[in-house]
């Protein structure tokens, strides 16, 4: 890699840019900052297995050149978008067979909100406590 020369700071400390390595393989990402100290740390998340995830410090930061720069690097291939679909598809039998049916948060709080009216106005609809004639009151 060229290395990008920012500054030479107090005693001669070369201070260089930080590039960009996420996306890359893991030897392109070394490859890339040969000019820092690379850790490797290896993570569980959804992409391709062996490219860089994620890194610190941050693309364009300007360090000392040889300090330490991570890199994340996925272990867990991404999952094939059949299985995801298929298990999606099981998942849907499997509360068919139940009889249930999934609903969002939005969609319980409105059905919440509109039992709470409706109680409301079949408590409107009663005579006060302790007044009111004594037959019952006909709720429709």
């Amino acid at each position: 890699m060229a290395l990008t020369v920012v500054s030479s700071g107090s005693g001669g400390a070369v201070q260089v840019v930080v590039p960009d390595v996420s996306g890359k393989t893991e030897a392109e990402a070394k490859a890339l900052l040969d000019d820092f100290t690379v850790r490797v740390r290896k993570v569980e998340a959804l992409g391709t297995a062996g490219t860089v995830l994620a890194q610190d410090p941050e693309a364009g930061e300007i360090r000392p050149k040889r300090s330490a720069v991570t890199i994340f690097v996925i272990i867990t291939p991404a999952p094939d978008s059949a299985d995801v679909a298929k298990a999606l598809a099981d998942l849907k039998t499997s509360v068919d067979t139940l009889g249930t049916t999934l609903e969002t948060e939005a969609a319980a709080k409105a059905r919440h909100d509109e039992v709470l009216k409706q109680l409301k106005e079949i408590k409107d609809k009663l005579p006060p406590p302790g007044g009111g004639g004594s037959e019952p009151p006909v709720v429709k």
